[in-house]
């Protein structure tokens, strides 16, 4: 029963590199010419982003900076192992962060990434926490804002249905599986546009979705209002640390 989540983690990862490719293929030149940088947000050991930066510089695109974001510090020195083993250890930034009470700009500037993903994180945050306070939307805003316009933000959440569901409801960590419509409502409760947004599910086993948003050339995205970042404060306190 296990088997297939095993599988689902690699897939959500080569579709997170395939949507990736094929936006940096409709701008090649541009992302060429400049290179990219990407942040891994809740990284782990980083593996899918290190995958995918590979995969890029193969294609000719050079891989600028890699931004790791956790807070866990095994995690991070994991992260900082496989990039020694990819040879990219002198591209890869480390940052120690609760992200759920600490927005990532804190650390990374806003606007400088060309991809941020979050692919195994959103599922494991609710909607909405407290009186009205959009836990996962609000955090999805604020790894938005790292990218820079004609950039793309992913992540990925676990669907709703599954051949296992008894065995994963009583083993498994608990999280919240979403429908597509479940998750595209979210994103639009926060303020993203329904045409910015590409979803991906894995063919076979078919238990995540990948969400890719594309960051307008304007550069004009949703942002966490002055009201929702105090509730957010009184929220926080009382959520465990992740």
């Amino acid at each position: 029963a296990g088997s297939l989540d095993r599988i689902a983690d690699v897939t959500r990862a080569t579709l997170a590199m395939s949507m990736i490719r094929e936006h940096v293929y409709g701008n090649y030149a541009r992302y060429k010419s400049r290179g990219v940088t990407t942040a891994s947000v809740a990284c782990g050991a980083a593996e899918p982003m290190y995958w995918i930066a590979r995969q890029l510089e193969a294609d000719g695109v050079p891989v600028r900076e890699i931004h790791n974001v956790d807070l866990d510090p095994i995690a991070l020195a994991a992260s900082l192992s496989r990039a020694e083993a990819y040879g990219m250890v002198d591209k890869v930034s480390l940052h120690y962060m609760n992200l759920v009470k600490t927005p990532i700009t804190r650390d990374i500037e806003k606007r400088s990434c060309d991809f941020s993903e979050a692919i195994g994180l959103i599922e494991y945050l609710s909607q909405h926490n407290g009186p009205g306070y959009r836990t996962a939307g609000n955090l999805l805003v604020d790894v938005a804002s790292t990218v820079r316009p004609g950039g793309m933000m992913l992540f990925g959440n676990m669907l709703e249905s599954r051949s296992q569901q008894k065995w994963f409801d009583a083993i498994w960590p608990k999280l919240k599986q979403r429908s597509v419509r479940e998750v595209i409502s979210m994103l639009e409760e926060v303020g993203f546009s329904r045409d910015t947004i590409t979803v991906r599910i894995a063919e076979g086993e078919g238990l995540y979705a990948m969400y890719g948003v594309r960051i307008p050339e304007s550069g004009i995205i949703p942002t966490v209002s002055a009201a929702q970042r105090a509730l957010g404060q009184l929220v926080t306190r009382r959520l465990p640390a992740y």
